[in-house]
Protein backbone atom coordinates (compact mmCIF):
# COMPACT_ATOMS: atom_id res chain seq x y z
CA UNK A 1 0.00 0.00 0.00
CA UNK A 2 1.61 3.33 -0.52
CA UNK A 3 0.74 5.67 1.97
CA UNK A 4 -0.18 9.41 0.62
CA UNK A 5 1.71 11.09 3.28
CA UNK A 6 5.55 10.83 3.15
CA UNK A 7 6.10 10.39 6.49
CA UNK A 8 9.55 9.62 6.65
CA UNK A 9 10.86 12.73 5.53
CA UNK A 10 8.37 14.75 7.75
CA UNK A 11 10.66 16.30 10.53
CA UNK A 12 11.00 14.98 13.92
CA UNK A 13 12.11 15.38 17.62
CA UNK A 14 13.32 12.64 20.51
CA UNK A 15 10.97 12.54 23.69
CA UNK A 16 13.27 12.93 26.51
CA UNK A 17 10.83 12.56 29.40
CA UNK A 18 7.34 10.84 29.68
CA UNK A 19 4.74 13.52 29.51
CA UNK A 20 2.95 12.39 32.32
CA UNK A 21 5.68 11.29 35.05
CA UNK A 22 8.09 12.76 34.13
CA UNK A 23 10.56 9.85 33.53
CA UNK A 24 13.13 9.91 31.50
CA UNK A 25 11.83 7.69 28.19
CA UNK A 26 12.68 4.43 27.60
CA UNK A 27 14.10 3.01 24.38
CA UNK A 28 11.48 3.14 22.00
CA UNK A 29 10.94 -0.14 19.84
CA UNK A 30 10.59 -0.20 16.19
CA UNK A 31 7.08 -1.12 14.94
CA UNK A 32 4.67 -0.56 11.94
CA UNK A 33 1.97 1.35 13.11
CA UNK A 34 -1.61 0.62 11.09
CA UNK A 35 -0.67 2.16 7.56
CA UNK A 36 2.29 0.04 7.55
CA UNK A 37 4.92 2.86 8.44
CA UNK A 38 8.04 2.45 10.91
CA UNK A 39 7.43 4.39 14.43
CA UNK A 40 9.47 4.16 17.41
CA UNK A 41 7.22 3.58 20.52
CA UNK A 42 8.01 3.84 24.04
CA UNK A 43 6.56 1.96 26.88
CA UNK A 44 6.89 4.11 30.13
CA UNK A 45 6.67 2.07 33.71
CA UNK A 46 3.28 4.38 34.63
CA UNK A 47 1.31 3.03 31.57
CA UNK A 48 1.99 5.49 29.10
CA UNK A 49 2.92 4.75 25.94
CA UNK A 50 4.34 7.46 23.16
CA UNK A 51 5.20 8.09 19.59
CA UNK A 52 9.53 8.39 20.22
CA UNK A 53 10.66 10.15 17.72
CA UNK A 54 7.28 11.60 16.99
CA UNK A 55 6.60 14.60 14.28
CA UNK A 56 7.52 18.62 15.42
CA UNK A 57 4.57 20.19 16.82
CA UNK A 58 5.07 22.78 13.47
CA UNK A 59 5.03 19.04 11.08
CA UNK A 60 1.44 17.82 13.25
CA UNK A 61 0.21 21.77 12.46
CA UNK A 62 0.54 21.66 8.63
CA UNK A 63 -0.46 17.16 8.90
CA UNK A 64 -4.15 18.46 9.91
CA UNK A 65 -4.08 21.85 8.45
CA UNK A 66 -3.18 21.02 4.68
CA UNK A 67 -5.70 17.68 5.01
CA UNK A 68 -3.00 15.08 5.23
CA UNK A 69 -5.01 13.26 8.01
CA UNK A 70 -7.99 12.79 6.20
CA UNK A 71 -6.65 11.66 3.38
CA UNK A 72 -4.95 8.93 5.37
CA UNK A 73 -8.18 8.07 6.58
CA UNK A 74 -9.59 7.72 3.78
CA UNK A 75 -7.19 5.16 2.16
CA UNK A 76 -7.45 3.34 5.43
CA UNK A 77 -10.90 2.68 5.50
CA UNK A 78 -11.26 2.74 1.65
CA UNK A 79 -14.19 5.85 1.32
CA UNK A 80 -13.50 9.08 1.35
CA UNK A 81 -13.33 10.76 4.59
CA UNK A 82 -13.51 15.13 4.16
CA UNK A 83 -15.21 17.89 5.72
CA UNK A 84 -18.88 17.33 4.37
CA UNK A 85 -18.36 13.01 4.81
CA UNK A 86 -17.89 13.07 8.48
CA UNK A 87 -20.56 15.05 9.47
CA UNK A 88 -22.81 12.59 9.51
CA UNK A 89 -21.06 10.66 12.18
CA UNK A 90 -20.58 13.71 13.98
CA UNK A 91 -24.41 13.92 13.99
CA UNK A 92 -24.34 10.61 15.98
CA UNK A 93 -21.30 11.52 17.93
CA UNK A 94 -23.43 14.78 19.02
CA UNK A 95 -26.42 12.41 20.28
CA UNK A 96 -23.57 10.59 22.01
CA UNK A 97 -21.86 13.22 24.03
CA UNK A 98 -24.92 15.08 25.00
CA UNK A 99 -26.17 11.82 26.56
CA UNK A 100 -23.13 11.24 28.79
CA UNK A 101 -22.40 15.52 29.89
CA UNK A 102 -26.58 15.98 29.83
CA UNK A 103 -26.80 14.59 33.60
CA UNK A 104 -23.75 16.92 34.87
CA UNK A 105 -24.82 20.56 32.77
CA UNK A 106 -27.16 21.65 35.67
CA UNK A 107 -29.28 23.47 32.63
CA UNK A 108 -28.52 26.10 30.34
CA UNK A 109 -24.64 27.56 29.95
CA UNK A 110 -23.38 30.65 28.53
CA UNK A 111 -20.13 29.60 26.80
CA UNK A 112 -18.87 26.46 25.11
CA UNK A 113 -15.28 25.88 23.77
CA UNK A 114 -14.85 22.76 21.52
CA UNK A 115 -11.19 21.90 21.25
CA UNK A 116 -10.70 20.09 17.71
CA UNK A 117 -14.26 20.64 16.89
CA UNK A 118 -14.08 19.76 13.13
CA UNK A 119 -16.92 20.75 11.07
CA UNK A 120 -18.92 22.20 14.50
CA UNK A 121 -21.54 19.53 14.11
CA UNK A 122 -21.36 19.31 17.86
CA UNK A 123 -20.78 22.59 19.01
CA UNK A 124 -23.83 23.13 16.81
CA UNK A 125 -25.69 20.30 18.60
CA UNK A 126 -25.13 21.79 22.13
CA UNK A 127 -25.63 25.40 21.01
CA UNK A 128 -29.46 24.30 20.05
CA UNK A 129 -30.24 22.24 23.29
CA UNK A 130 -28.09 24.02 25.70
CA UNK A 131 -28.41 27.92 24.76
CA UNK A 132 -24.81 28.49 24.62
CA UNK A 133 -22.43 30.39 22.91
CA UNK A 134 -20.32 28.46 21.47
CA UNK A 135 -16.55 28.73 19.83
CA UNK A 136 -14.72 26.36 17.89
CA UNK A 137 -10.77 25.24 17.78
CA UNK A 138 -9.80 23.37 14.20
CA UNK A 139 -6.46 23.71 12.54
CA UNK A 140 -8.19 22.03 9.51
CA UNK A 141 -8.95 24.80 7.22
CA UNK A 142 -11.62 23.07 5.57
CA UNK A 143 -13.50 21.71 8.50
CA UNK A 144 -12.81 25.41 9.96
CA UNK A 145 -14.88 26.96 7.08
CA UNK A 146 -17.69 24.45 7.46
CA UNK A 147 -17.55 25.80 11.23
CA UNK A 148 -18.11 28.84 10.18
CA UNK A 149 -20.49 28.27 7.77
CA UNK A 150 -23.00 27.11 10.56
CA UNK A 151 -23.01 30.56 11.88
CA UNK A 152 -19.94 29.18 15.01
CA UNK A 153 -17.01 31.61 16.06
CA UNK A 154 -14.06 29.45 15.13
CA UNK A 155 -10.26 29.61 15.90
CA UNK A 156 -8.27 27.96 13.41
CA UNK A 157 -5.43 26.60 15.47
CA UNK A 158 -4.70 23.76 17.84
CA UNK A 159 -5.44 24.32 21.56
CA UNK A 160 -1.42 24.19 21.92
CA UNK A 161 -0.97 27.49 19.79
CA UNK A 162 -3.75 29.27 21.79
CA UNK A 163 -1.99 32.23 22.77
CA UNK A 164 -1.46 33.18 26.68
CA UNK A 165 -0.79 36.33 29.01
CA UNK A 166 2.54 36.57 30.71
CA UNK A 167 1.44 34.45 33.44
CA UNK A 168 0.52 31.72 31.46
CA UNK A 169 -3.20 32.81 31.40
CA UNK A 170 -4.99 31.31 27.74
CA UNK A 171 -6.39 34.69 25.93
CA UNK A 172 -9.39 33.55 24.69
CA UNK A 173 -11.71 33.81 28.60
CA UNK A 174 -13.06 31.51 30.55
CA UNK A 175 -15.94 28.98 29.57
CA UNK A 176 -18.64 26.86 31.37
CA UNK A 177 -18.46 23.98 29.11
CA UNK A 178 -15.29 22.59 27.39
CA UNK A 179 -15.52 19.48 24.76
CA UNK A 180 -12.11 17.72 23.77
CA UNK A 181 -13.99 14.92 21.58
CA UNK A 182 -11.13 12.42 20.35
CA UNK A 183 -8.90 14.75 20.63
CA UNK A 184 -6.49 14.48 23.24
CA UNK A 185 -4.70 11.20 22.04
CA UNK A 186 -3.34 13.75 19.04
CA UNK A 187 -1.98 16.29 21.37
CA UNK A 188 2.01 17.27 21.66
CA UNK A 189 1.67 18.15 25.26
CA UNK A 190 -1.09 15.92 26.54
CA UNK A 191 -0.08 18.11 30.44
CA UNK A 192 0.32 21.27 29.20
CA UNK A 193 -2.81 21.36 27.80
CA UNK A 194 -4.88 20.04 30.50
CA UNK A 195 -3.13 22.79 32.20
CA UNK A 196 -4.50 24.98 29.61
CA UNK A 197 -7.97 24.02 30.09
CA UNK A 198 -8.04 24.37 33.53
CA UNK A 199 -7.22 27.88 33.48
CA UNK A 200 -10.25 28.18 30.75
CA UNK A 201 -12.66 26.56 32.68
CA UNK A 202 -15.17 28.10 34.70
CA UNK A 203 -14.79 27.11 39.23
CA UNK A 204 -18.38 25.43 38.39
CA UNK A 205 -17.86 24.75 34.71
CA UNK A 206 -17.57 21.04 32.68
CA UNK A 207 -15.07 19.72 31.01
CA UNK A 208 -15.95 16.38 28.72
CA UNK A 209 -12.96 14.34 27.26
CA UNK A 210 -12.31 11.15 25.35
CA UNK A 211 -9.83 8.78 24.39
CA UNK A 212 -9.06 5.39 23.00
CA UNK A 213 -7.91 3.18 25.49
CA UNK A 214 -4.48 1.67 24.44
CA UNK A 215 -4.01 0.81 20.51
CA UNK A 216 -4.16 0.73 17.52
CA UNK A 217 -0.59 2.74 16.96
CA UNK A 218 -0.87 5.23 14.39
CA UNK A 219 1.04 8.29 13.48
CA UNK A 220 -1.83 10.52 14.35
CA UNK A 221 -1.61 9.70 18.24
CA UNK A 222 1.47 10.64 19.71
CA UNK A 223 -0.03 9.49 23.34
CA UNK A 224 -1.79 6.32 24.03
CA UNK A 225 -3.63 6.46 27.48
CA UNK A 226 -5.84 4.04 29.40
CA UNK A 227 -8.07 3.84 32.30
CA UNK A 228 -5.48 4.45 34.82
CA UNK A 229 -3.03 6.96 33.09
CA UNK A 230 -5.79 9.16 31.69
CA UNK A 231 -7.05 9.77 35.09
CA UNK A 232 -4.14 10.42 36.27
CA UNK A 233 -3.31 13.32 33.69
CA UNK A 234 -6.57 14.54 34.95
CA UNK A 235 -5.77 14.26 38.99
CA UNK A 236 -1.97 15.72 37.83
CA UNK A 237 -3.98 19.04 35.96
CA UNK A 238 -6.50 19.75 39.16
CA UNK A 239 -9.39 18.17 37.78
CA UNK A 240 -11.99 15.86 39.58
CA UNK A 241 -12.80 12.98 37.48
CA UNK A 242 -17.19 13.19 38.16
CA UNK A 243 -18.22 10.46 35.18
CA UNK A 244 -15.85 7.68 33.84
CA UNK A 245 -17.62 4.96 31.50
CA UNK A 246 -16.70 2.99 28.66
CA UNK A 247 -18.33 4.13 25.01
CA UNK A 248 -20.14 1.90 23.14
CA UNK A 249 -18.01 1.54 20.67
CA UNK A 250 -15.33 -0.47 22.93
CA UNK A 251 -12.44 1.80 22.11
CA UNK A 252 -12.95 5.42 23.78
CA UNK A 253 -13.27 5.92 27.30
CA UNK A 254 -16.14 9.19 28.23
CA UNK A 255 -14.44 11.50 31.57
CA UNK A 256 -16.67 14.18 32.59
CA UNK A 257 -14.53 16.41 34.94
CA UNK A 258 -14.90 18.98 37.04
Amino acid sequence: MVVPFDYDTEPKERVPTCNLCGAVSPEPERIRDRYGLSVGLSRCACGLMYLNPRMTAEAYGEFYAKGHYRRLLSQFYGRKIDASSIERDQRRYAVKAMAVLGPHMNGSHGKLLDVGGSTGVVSDAFRNVYDLNATVLEPSEAEADAAEARGLSVLRCSLEDVPVSGDNTPLIGTFDVILMCQTIDHLHDIAGSLEKIQGMLKPKGVFFVDFVSGGPIKIDHPYYLNWRTGRQFMKQAGFEVVSATPDADGLHVNMVCR
